[in-house]
């Protein structure tokens, strides 16, 4: 019975390790699905407003799109 325990006893860290490997690979291998962002459909006035100088940004703006892209690919060359 003794060395039973002392058996128990040495095995359980492996075993504790294994499980939290075990653990970590289940809940990495999950992942939940994003709804797309629809972008918010603007008023032919807040399409006008926007035009006259694109600030803020605006997801619908194709000129603040293609501007966004286009200062990310220049960032990432930069590093």
């Amino acid at each position: 019975m003794c060395l039973k325990r002392m058996l128990d006893h040495l095995q359980m860290p492996t075993l504790l390790a294994a499980h939290g490997a075990e653990v970590k690979l289940k809940a990495e291998g999950e992942c939940e699905g994003k709804v797309q962002h629809v972008p918010k459909v603007p008023t032919p006035e807040e399409i006008q407003q926007h035009n006259l100088t694109h600030e803020p940004y605006k997801d619908w703006s194709e000129i603040c799109v293609k501007h966004r892209v286009r200062h990310a690919k220049i960032q990432a060359n930069n590093h």
